[in-house]
């Protein structure tokens, strides 16, 4: 029983963090499979109400992993503060993002079918969302970040400048 416990603790442990790096790439990844909507400006399709839906979801989930890793032991904690910028940034990002998908619902018919976003573009930030993601799930640098896209530049130079001390 004994052995059991001490397997428990030790995994258990482990797990809390690699729960944390991974809700931040998971909300990364939603926020990802939100912008062709947005770049489409179609954020009402059943689609990109679904990829919404996730993506709220996924900012929840990222809030209650920190919470949990914040509240375990003293190593979880410690990993947790390490972490807590890029958590940070990244829920502020997901949020920024679901209040544009907001914003371009409310906008008038005449509007609603344009975009401001090139194919490159939104490439470009799928891309770089995509590299931040990755980033956070194998502990290394962002590879390749420059030229950010113009869409979500200071948000994803925000995620980005927050790995920099995580991963260095």
């Amino acid at each position: 029983a004994v052995v059991a416990i001490g397997m428990y603790l030790a995994t258990a442990r482990r797990h809390d963090v690699v729960k944390l790096s991974e809700a931040v790439a998971q909300t990364l990844d939603s926020v990802a499979g939100v912008a062709p909507h947005l770049a489409a400006a179609t954020v009402t399709t059943p689609e990109a109400l679904a990829a919404r839906r996730d993506l709220q979801l996924r900012a929840f989930e990222l809030q209650q992993a920190y919470q949990a890793a914040d509240a375990g032991s003293r190593r979880m904690r410690a990993a947790a503060e390490e972490l807590w910028p890029a958590v940070a940034a990244t829920a502020d990002f997901a949020y920024r993002t679901l209040a544009m998908c907001w914003a371009c619902e409310q906008q008038s018919a005449d509007t609603a079918g344009e975009t401001s976003w090139s194919r490159t573009e939104l490439e470009r930030f799928c891309g770089v969302t995509a590299s931040l993601a990755g980033a956070v799930r194998t502990g290394t640098q962002p590879q390749d970040l420059d030229p950010m896209p113009v869409h979500g530049f200071a948000e994803l130079a925000l995620v980005r400048d927050c790995l920099h001390p995580v991963n260095d």
